[in-house]
């Protein structure tokens, strides 16, 4: 399971955008940067909706670590295809002994198949970049993208936690401690959850923090996944 989003729910050009930001002209203090509060923000509304959102780009390198139909010391002889993290959106790019291959299809929304009858490599050489030969990886896209609630609510947040560390008035978060550590994502959601913000508030009620699946549910079966670009 993820520890964070991979993607941004809002961005720079939208915190400035909104009437009540003002950037400091003329203070000579440091330049704010607003990249922090598109991170707080998201990794907070993230946590807040239960880890259920989030669209994801990895790329993977299959090793087979069991066989229900037996196997010799180079290939299985069988194929019963291999799960990727769901909900599975696309397949970008299989390599095989290191070029591309495209003669596959998807089953059940998730498992990758051959179509030529042939198994997948059960292992290969992890110290070999998936150009060579004796390689083999899988590129692919997975995850739901959050819905406009929970984009709307990402901004304003985002706003309202530049508003409360700049003393803005009109900020709707609870004051408390000022901090941009891995912490203080935590207080960061404490924030949020205790808001009287409209926005935040019904996006933590329709998408709850206790209910519903994470966006990269992967059960392990014969094939493990190792992550070689997230």
């Amino acid at each position: 399971m993820r520890l964070t989003p991979c993607d941004d729910w809002t961005t720079i050009e939208a915190i400035e955008a909104d009437s009540r930001y003002c950037a400091p002209e003329g203070s000579g203090e440091p330049e704010v940067d607003l990249g922090e509060y598109v991170l707080r923000a998201t990794e907070a509304m993230w946590i807040i909706t239960g880890r259920r959102f989030g669209v994801c780009s990895t790329t993977v390198r299959p090793r087979r670590c069991g066989c229900v139909c037996g196997c010799s010391p180079s290939r299985c002889a069988c194929d019963t295809g291999i799960a990727l993290h769901a909900p599975l959106a696309s397949v970008d790019q299989v390599m095989l002994g290191g070029a591309e291959f495209t003669d596959y299809h998807v089953r059940n929304g998730r498992t990758i198949h051959r179509n030529d009858g042939d198994a997948w490599p059960p292992s290969q050489d992890l110290g070999l970049p998936d150009t060579e030969a004796g390689t083999f990886s899988i590129t692919y896209t997975y995850g739901v993208a959050p819905p406009p609630l929970v984009l709307r609510a990402t901004r304003e947040l985002a706003v309202q936690l530049w508003m409360l560390d700049n003393d803005v008035a009109g900020c709707s978060l609870p004051y408390g401690t000022k901090t941009v550590t891995r912490q203080g994502m935590t207080v960061d959601i404490e924030r949020a959850l205790e808001s009287s913000n409209r926005l935040v508030n019904d996006a933590a009620n329709a998408y709850p923090m206790n209910a519903g699946m994470p966006s990269d549910a992967w059960l392990p079966g014969d094939w493990e996944l190792v992550v070689v670009s997230a």
